[in-house]
């Protein structure tokens, strides 16, 4: 037996038309087993179905008689929102620990965790309601990547990243110089 992914319902599998095979089941004293299969990840916004049908190899001759079993398989989409940020302020030549991270567009169901280093944990967390997943950021003078790891109820993920900055504050107050205009010459 083989299995054929599809995209939508099929009338007669054995056609193959946009089918892509999966490979065929390898059987055991009886008992039928296959590889684990991966599917194209879900980037959509909403739930992606696929239709897997069940062939039987070789096709049989007759045409009256192709028999075929259908599972469906649906992908769960993943967590859907916007990374913002907005790096501290400086005062003269000192940070303000003004500067943060957020999720705009988010489900009140999604689920964060954030890495600084590349590696997540799996711990993760309700996404406040306001957003804000990083707070009382400071300039540091270095650049820093945060990556933030979204869940959807599902635990389904994506990640987004965002490098600050974080260019030390090295200004000094403005400071008022005085101009004075003085005639030095009389003109013809």
């Amino acid at each position: 037996m083989e299995l054929i992914r599809f995209n939508s319902p099929q009338t007669n599998p054995y056609e193959r038309i946009d089918g892509v095979s999966l490979g065929e089941l390898i059987s055991s004293n009886g008992i039928a087993t296959m590889r684990t299969i991966a599917f194209p990840p879900n980037t959509d916004a909403s739930d992606k179905t696929y239709y897997v049908y069940g062939v039987v190899t070789p096709a049989p001759t007759d045409v009256n008689c192709k028999p075929f079993a259908l599972i469906t398989v649906t992908i769960k989409a993943s967590a859907m929102a916007t990374l913002q940020a907005q790096e501290a302020s400086c005062m003269g030549s000192e940070s303000a620990a003004d500067g943060w991270i957020k999720l705009i567009g988010y489900q009140p169901t999604d689920r964060y965790e954030v890495s600084t280093n590349g590696l997540f944990s799996g711990q993760n967390y309700p996404i406040p309601t306001d957003g804000v997943v990083v707070s009382h950021l400071s300039r540091t003078g270095n650049p820093k990547t945060y990556d933030v790891r979204m869940y959807s109820a599902f635990g389904c993920y994506t990640v987004q990243s965002v490098t600050l900055a974080n260019i030390a504050c090295n200004c000094l107050p403005e400071k008022c110089v005085p101009i004075v205009i003085q005639k030095l010459s009389r003109g013809h």
